[in-house]
């Protein structure tokens, strides 16, 4: 069991290493970031472990925040975090064991959050506040699979991406957004799996130029509510499905 712990300031980067089981990472940093660093990294902080029961939580405050973290393929109940604040903020989240969880939050402009589960099991939450941010979850393996996506949870804004794609069997994938000019992807290959996409303003059911696109394979359900704005467009195809209403 190792534990590691870096607190940083100004433009720095940090790389931990673990391998073998219930390990620990803690990474706290405030300031700005500029990749590539001087001792090589392209990210302000980077993960990677390799056993089970392991930990990774990583913090960011600045402009330009960057973290990668990889839990690798045949890790099991593994539990990942990031948090980051600011403008231009990139996650990504490599997880390829079985029950994994990762979850990203992200407060500013412009910040990408990208999370790749090919396990079974997984579980991924994204959670982005602000205007012009991106979520790309791609999930596989034999399921369930879970994956929720929230925009503009606790900052006003739009011009929001969200894509979802699950493939093994009873998948679960919600997608939130408010306010106006979202776009949401949605794609379950497999039998059971059960989509949400809800497109609306935070304090009214109200919200204009939205998008949704659902595709569905299996024997799956789908929901898309749309509030009460004006120039939204749903498209759903539906193969062996049951759809609710739109």
């Amino acid at each position: 069991i190792n534990l590691s712990t870096i607190n940083q300031t100004a433009e720095t980067s940090a790389l931990v290493i673990q391998n073998g089981q219930g390990n620990t990472s803690l990474i706290n940093q405030d300031g700005d970031s500029v990749a590539p660093f001087d001792n090589g990294l392209n990210f302000a902080a980077e993960v990677r472990q390799l056993g089970d029961d392991s930990i990774s939580r990583i913090t960011q405050n600045g402009t330009g925040n960057e973290a990668s973290l990889t839990q690798e393929a045949g890790s099991f109940d593994n539990e990942s975090t990031i948090v980051q604040t600011g403008t231009n903020s990139f996650a990504d989240v490599q997880q390829g064991g079985s029950e994994n969880l990762s979850d990203i939050n992200q407060f500013g402009v412009n910040s990408k959050a990208v999370v790749t589960q090919t396990g079974t099991d997984g579980e991924s939450r994204v959670t982005q506040g602000g205007t012009g941010n991106s979520a790309d979850v791609q999930q596989s393996g034999n399921g369930p699979n879970l994956s929720r996506v929230f925009q503009n949870s606790f900052l006003g804004g739009g011009d929001n991406v969200a894509e979802v794609i699950q493939s093994g069997g009873n998948g679960n994938s919600l997608v939130s957004q408010q306010s106006s000019n979202n776009e949401a992807y949605v794609e379950q290959i497999g039998t059971g799996g059960f989509s949400e996409v809800f497109q609306g303003d935070l304090t009214s059911p109200q919200g204009s130029d939205n998008f949704a696109d659902v595709t569905q394979t299996g024997l799956n359900r789908s929901f898309v509510g749309q509030g009460n704005g004006s120039r939204n467009s749903t498209t759903v195809v539906q193969v062996n499905d049951t759809a609710g209403p739109a």
